[in-house]
C-alpha cells in the first residue's frame, strides 16, 4: 500500500472513529460493528504496515545494515509476518460484524445507542427480512419478536405495520390499533396501516372509527383502492343498523296508532268481560279499576287505559282473596298492552302469570300466540292454539287465530274452513267473515268471495270495515 493510499484510509477511519466518540480501547469492537469488512481488513493491513515502516526506520537510523542477503531476508521475515497478523485482525473483525448481523437482537441498549444511523438502519432491515420469513411461514410469534427487535435500531412505521399484521393473524386487535396508531404517528398517509386498523376497529365494532380510516384511505387513494371503498360501504350498513338498534333500545316503550290498536282488538270479540258484583256486595278496588280500563279500552283512550290496568295490578298484587279468573283478566289485559307497545318481554311475563293463575284462561293463550306470531315462531304458536282448545274446544276466537296462522302458511284451504268454523260458533263475530271473503278471493273464487261480504253487510251494515 502507498503512502498516499494510507492517509487516504487513515483519514477515512479517523472520520469515522470521530463521529462514533469512540475511546482508543473500544475502537475495534465498534469499527466492526459499523465499518465494511473490506475497509476493516484494509485498515488493519495499513496499521501494521505503518508500524513496521516506523520501526525499520528507527532500525536503520541506528543499525544502518549493509545492503546485501542478509538483510533482504530479514525484512521479508518481518513482511510476512506482519501481513499474517493483519490478516488475521482483518478476519476477526469481519466475524465479529458477521455475529452482530446474525444475532442484533443479543445486542444491548447501550450498545445499539453507540452505532452510527447507517449501522443502525443496516441491523434494523436485517431484522426486519428475518421477521417477514417467519410471517410467511405463519410463524407470528416468532415475526413479532423480530420486528419489535428491529424497532428498538429504527422506529419505522413499516416495522409497526408488519408487526400489526402478525398481531391481526392472531385476532389480537386491539394491539392491531396500537401498532398501526403508532405507524400513522410516524407517517399519518400510511395508507396500509389506515386500511389495518380500519379492519381491527370493525372487528371490534367499533364502527364509526372503522368507517373513518375507511373513508381517509379512500381520499389519500383518490377513491382508487377497491379494498377500502367497499369496506367503507360495508362499515357504513353496520354502523346505520348498529345505531337504529340503540335508539330502539333507549326508546321507552310507546303505543302504535290508534287504527292499528283498533285493528288488533278487532281480531278478538272483546278485550275481557267485566267484573260484576254478587250478592249485593261493592267491586273490589281491583275489579273496579279492571272495569275502568276496559271502558277506556272501548273509547280508544289507551293511555288512561293502561294507567288503570297498572292500578289493578297493584291492587290484586296487595291482596290475596281476588277471583283467579278476574285476576287472569287483569294481568292478561297488561300483557295484551305491553305487546302493543312492543315490550315483548314484558308482556310474555304478564301473560305467563295469567296462565299460572288460571290454566285455562283462553285468551291469556291466544294473546301469547299473537306474540310468538311476531316473533316468527309458528311451531309455539301452534302448540298455544293446541292448548287454547284443549282450554275450550268451541271457542270461536280461538278457530280464528288458527285461520290466521294457516293464512299467513299460505295454507288456503285450511284457513278457509278455521274462518267458516268460527263464524258458525259465534255468528255475531265479524272478522272471520271478512278473512273468509278475502282468502277466497286470494284463491281465485270471485263469486264465492262476493257473496261471502254481500253476506256480511247484509249482517253487519252499519259496520265501516266491510
Amino acid at each position: 500500500m502507498t503512502d498516499n493510499a494510507g492517509d487516504k484510509a487513515v483519514q477515512k477511519s479517523a472520520s469515522m472513529l470521530e463521529k462514533l466518540n469512540l475511546n482508543e480501547r473500544s475502537w475495534k469492537f465498534y469499527a466492526a460493528a459499523s465499518i465494511p469488512p473490506a475497509l476493516v481488513a484494509g485498515l488493519a493491513l495499513w496499521y501494521y504496515s505503518s508500524r513496521s515502516s516506523e520501526s525499520t526506520k528507527k532500525d536503520d537510523k541506528k543499525k544502518r545494515p549493509r545492503k546485501g542477503k542478509k538483510a533482504k531476508k530479514s525484512k521479508s521475515a518481518d513482511d510476512s509476518a506482519e501481513e499474517k497478523s493483519a490478516a488475521a485482525s482483518a478476519a476477526a473483525s469481519t466475524a465479529s460484524l458477521d455475529a452482530n448481523l446474525e444475532a442484533p437482537e443479543s445486542m444491548t441498549d447501550a450498545q445499539i445507542d453507540a452505532l452510527n444511523q447507517e449501522a443502525q438502519a443496516e441491523l434494523a432491515q436485517s431484522l426486519k427480512s428475518r421477521g417477514n420469513k417467519f410471517f410467511q411461514a405463519k410463524r407470528y410469534e416468532k415475526a413479532i419478536e423480530l420486528y419489535t427487535q428491529a424497532l428498538r435500531f429504527a422506529k419505522d412505521p413499516v416495522f409497526y405495520s408488519n408487526r400489526a399484521a402478525c398481531y391481526a393473524a392472531s385476532s389480537d386487535h386491539e394491539k392491531v390499533i396500537q401498532d398501526c396508531t403508532s405507524a400513522l404517528e410516524l407517517e399519518s398517509r400510511y395508507v396500509k396501516a389506515l386500511i389495518r386498523r380500519a379492519q381491527a376497529f370493525e372487528s371490534t365494532e367499533k364502527f364509526r372509527d372503522s368507517l373513518y380510516d375507511f373513508t381517509t384511505a379512500c381520499i389519500l387513494e383518490d377513491f382508487g383502492n377497491n379494498l377500502a371503498a367497499t369496506s367503507a360501504e360495508r362499515v357504513l350498513k353496520k354502523l346505520a343498523e348498529a345505531e337504529a338498534h340503540e335508539r330502539v333500545e333507549k326508546r321507552s316503550p310507546r303505543l302504535p296508532s290508534k287504527s292499528f290498536i283498533s285493528g288488533y282488538l278487532n281480531s278478538f270479540r272483546n278485550s275481557g268481560e267485566e267484573a260484576v258484583a254478587t250478592d249485593g256486595e261493592n267491586l273490589s278496588e281491583a275489579d273496579a279499576l279492571f272495569n275502568e280500563a276496559l271502558s277506556f279500552t272501548a273509547l280508544q283512550e289507551y293511555s288512561q287505559a293502561i294507567d288503570s290496568v297498572e292500578k289493578a295490578v297493584a291492587a290484586v298484587e296487595k291482596t290475596d282473596g281476588s277471583d283467579v279468573q278476574r285476576v287472569a283478566d287483569i294481568y292478561s289485559l297488561r300483557g295484551m298492552f305491553n305487546f302493543l307497545k312492543s315490550n315483548l318481554d314484558q308482556a310474555l311475563e304478564d301473560l305467563n302469570k295469567a296462565l299460572v293463575v288460571e290454566p285455562s284462561h283462553v285468551r291469556s293463550y291466544l294473546r301469547k300466540a299473537n306474540l310468538f306470531t311476531e316473533k316468527k315462531d309458528l311451531e309455539e304458536v301452534s302448540s298455544l292454539l293446541d292448548q287454547a282448545h284443549k282450554a275450550d274446544s268451541e271457542n270461536a276466537e280461538t278457530f280464528f287465530q288458527q285461520g290466521q296462522v294457516h293464512f299467513l302458511k299460505q295454507e288456503f284451504e285450511a284457513a278457509s274452513n278455521d274462518y267458516k268454523r268460527a263464524a258458525e260458533l259465534d255468528p255475531d263475530f265479524v272478522y272471520p267473515r271478512i278473512q273468509l271473503g278475502v282468502v277466497q278471493f286470494k284463491v281465485g273464487k270471485i263469486e264465492e268471495a262476493m257473496a261471502t261480504f254481500d253476506e256480511a253487510m247484509k249482517k253487519f251494515p252499519t259496520r265501516s270495515d266491510l
